[in-house]
């Protein structure tokens, strides 16, 4: 069944609804649209439906089946938050189809003195500072989820090895000890990547790409309450005063 010119109410519970990309985009404001119409067979099915969520199907042997298209860079952030609706916890899910939550662009950043082969960027003990991180104890804002479509890390030296020194740094390169080691990405036991090469990270930018940075071909979610880990391991120890910057761009759920 395709959501082009459905209503919820028409929808059975053995019904499945499949998206094309090109509908992906806005698929939640129709699903609001229905449960403020005041119609209760539609609030009643708007859940239901959003458990079904699937792609559009293709014919395999004269049978239709379900896929999963790769990314594709013409996919907007927020339809790709969208086709992933089935990871995201049900209280949360259900306050985007309410309305009264949405979503935004956002960035997660924290900055940190490279001490060591090891470098641990978000810490349950770190406290939101602005210059530093803008998250508390390694996790999203309260309640919040978020699509993290891209990673940009980067380095620089500080007049000295304090807080202060950290906040003021030119953030211009990645060193190459960086980009030859490894890093590790995980969300609580979830693991995105691990032991990574941190060459993706290694370009000047130019024509369009800013320095730094990683797109993510497969985006990876952030869930609520849960720890942020990112680990940088390297093979030789930086010069001193080093400070490295992680910075995560993707979409975030927010209070509509």
């Amino acid at each position: 069944m395709s959501l082009q010119g459905l209503t919820l109410g028409e929808i059975s519970e053995l019904d499945e609804i499949y998206i094309a990309d090109e509908e992906l985009d806005g698929v939640l404001g129709r699903i609001q649209r229905d449960i403020r119409s005041g119609n209760n067979a539609k609030r009643a099915t708007a859940y239901k439906a959003l458990r079904r969520i699937s792609t559009i199907k293709t014919k395999k042997n004269g049978a239709s089946v379900k896929v999963r298209e790769p990314e594709t860079k013409f996919l907007t952030g927020k339809a790709k938050f969208e086709r992933r609706l089935n990871l995201i916890p049900k209280g949360i899910r259900n306050d985007l189809v309410l309305g009264s939550k949405t979503t935004s662009d956002f960035s997660v950043y924290s900055i940190k003195l490279a001490e060591g082969n090891r470098v641990e960027m978000f810490e349950s003990g770190d406290n939101k500072r602005e210059g530093l991180t803008n998250v508390n104890r390694a996790m999203l804002p309260n309640g919040a989820v978020m699509l993290v479509e891209s990673i940009q890390i980067l380095s620089g030296v500080g007049a000295g090895a304090t807080e202060e020194d950290g906040k003021i740094v030119d953030f211009d390169k990645i060193h190459e000890i960086i980009a030859n080691g490894n890093f590790t990405f995980k969300n609580g036991q979830k693991i995105h990547f691990e032991d990574m090469s941190s060459a993706v990270f290694n370009h000047e930018g130019g024509s369009g790409v800013v320095k730094g940075i990683y797109k993510l071909n497969t985006p990876k979610m952030i869930l609520p309450d849960t720890e942020i880990i990112f680990d940088i391991d390297m093979a030789g120890t930086l010069p001193a005063n080093t400070f490295i910057k992680v910075i995560f761009n993707g979409i975030i759920s927010v209070k509509a």
